[in-house]
């Protein structure tokens, strides 16, 4: 589901005649609409991947019956939740008020494009770590 959600966020960039264009071309509306949904994209992504890592590790716990493995695997899932719900409220919080992110006019408090970049990191990064787990716990 949240797939075919991030494939209607991408719709309506195309749709909107501005996706794969460089923002100089773009009019301020369009610059508005694709600040709006690219917010809406990343969480979406952030949310279809720890569904991904949940599937799998679903999946190993069916066919590993080792106590240990069993409970990393829960552990894992645990953690999956609690850092993806971290990061889609760091997101919901990138700017006070939040339409000031795509509203660029607008008296706001934001996060620097640095600490953005870093959330975006952190969060490639736990992905990454996970992966490794999950490839660990499978041999």
């Amino acid at each position: 589901a949240t797939t075919i959600i991030g494939a209607g966020l991408i719709t309506a960039e195309v749709i909107a005649g501005g996706l794969g264009r460089h923002s100089y071309y773009l009019q301020p509306s369009q610059r508005r609409l694709f600040a709006a949904l690219g917010w809406a994209d990343w969480i979406q992504t952030f949310i279809t991947l720890m569904f991904t890592k949940i599937s799998i590790a679903l999946f190993l716990l069916r066919i590993v019956d080792r106590r240990k493995v069993r409970m990393a695997m829960h552990m894992l899932i645990g953690c999956l939740v609690l850092f993806t719900a971290v990061f889609v409220c760091l997101f919901l919080g990138v700017c006070r008020p939040l339409k000031a992110y795509w509203n660029t006019g607008m008296e706001a408090v934001c996060f620097s494009d640095q600490v953005f970049e870093n959330i975006v990191i952190a969060q490639g990064g736990m992905l990454r770590w996970q992966k490794v787990f999950l490839h660990g716990l499978e041999g």
